[in-house]
């Protein structure tokens, strides 16, 4: 089966509809003959003709017809887009300034979410769900320059499909398609590219036991002479018997009288009909208003409103960095106008990855713990907010190193294959000679040095791991898909073996039929990425909730931090500091070279080399270190057992961090008491990032009422919804039933929301939800 095949029969198997188009030839010509033939041509876009006459209204999900399409393997491949595939694509061309206009709209109305994306030939495909009750057509450059939509009727080019730049279409973090990937479009896109119809009108179904005791017949139809005023009356006192409020009751009325009344009465009528008797109803019973309850009156008292307030953080404190790297952060941070926290985990990490394994600490005087420099560490912040280039900044010296050891490797390899030429050749007349034992030295393959890695297999990671045992830095611009391809059941034998590099001194080995085995003595990671808040929060919820996460990886992103971000963008038209940024690339050069015998590194009994805290450090540390225990072993603490696990993890940190400082700061000999100071505030600091961090997903049910409220104030929520209607949205944080039970439970507290019980469906009962007219007046 040809890749085009397996990717077509895949695409429909995920319910996603498929068509064959022209290909790009050899000669770089579309298969249809080019513009010379079809002036309209877009070479390798447009359906093959022949075997979808129709165009994309013949694509289908039907396995044999694929199967027949694509079995040569020549054609590229579409994918239909709106509601028969349940998608639309935002389509942005960057040679016509779609990358300008992305700016534009998120800056005027929001960020985009992160989705599952398709690198096309000059841009990007960002595929979104396809809203329920909202035509999304297709449009070109309306939205904005560069920006096209595909949804009803549409079709885009997908992976593996070849662009005639010579490009191979292809998902970003992803190694295919993948639903769970796309994100709903946010609420001001789809306001932009679509009309949502009226919101539909409340079901009123025809039962004959609706009240306690009484007999009520609602008709499946009333028309023109029928008594459909006098029905409205009664309607509308049966409903007050039944103690439902009167907006709510003209309401009901309204819908009803759209669905069921034929013709529909003028709405004037209606609302006379709902409120004729309302006065007397409640003066013939003798009742009050009661402004406790809202259902019983009639009366609403004010909502409170739902505030999303995330745990603070303390500004950043510049004394926890050294002079020089302090001065380069607050450079990079003022240039890029982003939080000066991004550029210090960028900094730091790269320098924690530059001494690596080389040296450790020993953070007790006895024993045989040792903690080596490499460090897990991302930045939490939404899309569009500047996280990625600060951190390539300071990512800057690595790729270079990176760079010049693969041009090294290169000339050793050319090297390395004359000498097994000449000892091949060597072995061989030797054999013919009748000599056995020639004594000829076989060359060793010379192994590569990495500083930097992007995305690899696991099985290559180990091999890298093998020639690099004093550490190496994966970074991964946006850490979702890293997360989403170790949560798949295929990539347990991966996940392990990040579990493992974390700590930095661990071997891991594997065996395999065909690959044979493969080992590395010292696997030593750092990590380095960015991550947006909705992801984390779902991450950490399946960590802390008993799900597939809860192996400790999230918590052993030990430098992770979450800032508040900057307010204001400033643009700043100056250089570089050029001296303070030539001193950072010269000093990740000397930490990735350390002379051991120079900075008076110890050796354990195993031959690691590594370095003491000073005696006034060691009390430093003993002191935080019986503080922290104390804390993680409380039997009566209320701290949330992910903070705890989380917490755990900075007895390494701490040590850690004094190292890294230490080293940095160009001390030699025991670690000092400066760089442990230093290092127990950074603890503290993150301690106040990483509550933020867990916060989205500890405090769940908050979360889930924020989500909804906001829901309500966009009106996307009409009066009389159903738990159902909450659920079949698939809105982030109201994915599951309990999520949105309790999101309910707070909005009815809070007075947002009354609900009433509708029995006229003829079986179990439906809760319908009902909106504080207060919310309308200020949403």
């Amino acid at each position: 089966m040809n890749n085009v095949m397996s990717a077509a029969l895949n695409y429909a198997k995920l319910g996603v509809k498929v068509l064959p188009l022209h290909h790009i030839k050899t000669d770089g010509v579309c298969s249809c003959g080019g513009k010379e033939k079809n002036p309209n041509c877009k070479p390798g876009k447009h359906p093959f003709g022949k075997l979808v006459p129709h165009g994309v209204s013949d694509a289908t999900d039907d396995p044999e017809t694929i199967r027949k399409w694509f079995a040569d393997g020549r054609f590229n491949l579409g994918i239909a887009t709106g509601e028969v595939s349940g998608i639309f694509a935002f389509d942005q061309d960057d040679r016509d300034g779609g990358h300008l206009s992305v700016q534009d709209l998120e800056e005027k109305h929001g960020s985009l979410p992160t989705t599952l994306t398709q690198r096309t030939g000059n841009g990007k495909h960002l595929l979104f769900k396809m809203p329920p009750g909202v035509d999304v057509r297709n449009s070109q450059k309306a939205l904005a320059p560069g920006i096209d939509i595909r949804g009803t009727g549409g079709y885009i080019v997908a992976a593996p499909s070849m662009h005639e730049s010579g490009r191979q279409y292809e998902f970003i973090e992803s190694s295919g398609f993948d639903r769970s990937m796309i994100a709903d479009a946010p609420d001001w896109l789809i306001d932009l590219i679509a009309q949502k119809p009226k919101p539909k009108a409340m079901q009123v179904s025809n039962n004959d036991s609706l009240t306690h005791g009484n007999t009520f017949h609602i008709p499946d139809r009333i028309a023109d002479g029928e008594g459909r005023e006098g029905f409205l009356l009664q309607y509308a006192g049966h409903l007050r018997s039944r103690q439902v409020v009167q907006d709510v009751i003209e309401q009901i009325l309204l819908d009803f009288n759209q669905q069921r009344i034929d013709p529909p009465l003028d709405e004037k009528v209606v609302l006379d009909r709902a409120r004729r008797f309302a006065n007397q109803s409640t003066e013939s019973k003798g009742q009050q208003p009661n402004p406790s309850s809202a259902i019983e009156s009639g009366e609403w008292p004010m909502h409170e409103e739902i505030v999303d307030t995330l745990p603070p953080v303390p500004s950043f404190p510049l004394a926890l960095l050294p002079k020089s790297i302090a001065s380069y952060a607050i450079d990079i941070a003022e240039r890029m106008s982003c939080p000066v926290e991004f550029a210090a985990v960028g900094l730091l990490t790269t320098l924690a990855s530059a001494i690596g394994g080389q040296v450790h600490i020993k953070p007790e005087e006895f024993g045989t713990w040792i903690v080596p420099a490499g460090i897990w560490a991302m930045t939490v912040s939404p899309p569009s907010s500047i996280k990625t280039p600060p951190l390539s900044e300071a990512l800057r010296p690595l790729r270079n190193l990176d760079r010049e050891a693969a041009e090294q490797h290169r000339l050793a390899m050319q090297q390395y294959e004359i000498d097994k030429g000449i000892y091949d050749k060597g072995i061989k007349s030797a054999i013919q000679a009748g000599n056995n034992n020639p004594g000829l030295i076989e060359p060793a393959k010379p192994g590569m040095k990495r500083y930097i890695v992007n995305d690899t297999t696991y099985e290559k990671l180990i091999e890298i791991a093998q020639a690099n045992q004093d550490g190496v830095l994966v970074f991964r611009d946006e850490l979702m898909g890293w997360f989403h391809s170790l949560s798949k059941e295929n990539q347990k034998e991966a996940r392990g073996l990040y579990l493992t590099a974390w700590a930095g001194t661990e071997s891991y080995a594997t065996d395999r039929i065909g690959r044979g085995h493969i080992r590395a003595d010292r696997v030593n990671l750092s990590l380095l990425g960015t991550i947006q808040p909705n992801v984390v929060r779902q991450i950490v919820y399946d960590a802390v909730s008993g799900g597939g996460g809860d192996d400790g990886l999230i918590a052993r992103f030990q430098l992770a931090v979450f800032p508040d971000p900057t307010p204001v963008y400033k643009k700043l038209n100056r250089h570089p500091d050029y001296d303070v940024q030539a001193s950072y690339e010269s000093l990740v050069k000397e930490l990735t070279q350390l002379d051991r015998a120079r900075i008076g590194a110890l050796l354990d009994p195993t031959g690691a080399p590594y370095l003491p805290f000073s005696a006034q450090a060691q009390v430093y540390f003993d002191k935080w270190r019986s503080k922290l225990e104390s804390r993680l072993r409380d039997p009566a603490t209320e701290e949330h057992p992910a903070m705890l696990a989380h917490l755990g993890k900075y007895r390494s940190l701490v040590p850690k961090m004094a190292l890294i400082l230490h080293l940095v700061a160009g001390n030699t000999g025991p670690v000092d008491a400066n760089a442990t100071k230093r290092a127990i505030g950074w603890a503290r600091l993150l301690e106040s990032h990483a509550r933020r961090i867990y916060h989205t997903a500890t405090n769940r049910t908050m979360q889930a009422a924020w989500a909804l409220s906001n829901k309500i104030k966009a009106n996307r929520l009409s009066n009389g919804f159903t738990r159902s209607d909450v659920l079949t949205k698939e809105w982030a944080g109201l994915r599951t039933g309990e999520e949105v039970n309790s999101a309910l439970v707070v909005l009815r507290d809070k007075y947002w929301l009354i609900a009433i019980e509708d029995r006229r469906t003829g079986g179990r009962p439906t809760e319908r939800f009902y909106i504080n007219p207060s919310v309308r007046v200020q949403g």
